[in-house]
């Protein structure tokens, strides 16, 4: 369960999250007990918010930010190897897209949805 969480409104973005061409939600926020969460609130109907939880140690949170990026990295052969082993069920996409959650200063976590399971997950190298 999470709870206790502050939550940085100012944090929110909109992309194509669950990859079914609609605008989804995502903010994240801090816990003393979780550390980091991050919830996206997917825009169909009735669905309800996931949420991820990642440690905060080795991280500046004043300097966290949420942000949306392309999963077009097709192109990019050496690169989707790499992220393709990191990160079962991540489909690259020039439409979909994932989150990114860093500081700046370490190696972001990766926010993706993984299409065969049918959630979100996240890697990081």
């Amino acid at each position: 369960e999470i709870s206790d969480v502050r939550w940085s409104v100012s944090s929110t973005v909109f992309g194509d999250l669950t990859c079914r061409r609609q605008r989804d939600m995502s903010l994240y926020g801090t816990s003393d007990k979780s550390g980091f969460v991050v919830m996206i609130q997917p825009s169909r109907k009735g669905s309800k918010p996931s949420y991820l939880v990642f440690a905060t140690r080795g991280r500046e949170s004043k300097n966290i930010r949420l942000t949306v990026e392309s999963l077009d990295f097709n192109d990019d052969v050496a690169f989707k190897q790499e992220v393709i082993a990191a990160a079962p069920g991540l489909q690259p996409s020039k439409t979909c897209q994932g989150l990114a959650l860093g500081d700046g200063e370490t190696d972001a976590h990766h926010i993706y949805w993984n299409r065969a399971k049918q959630v979100f997950q996240s890697w990081s190298l």
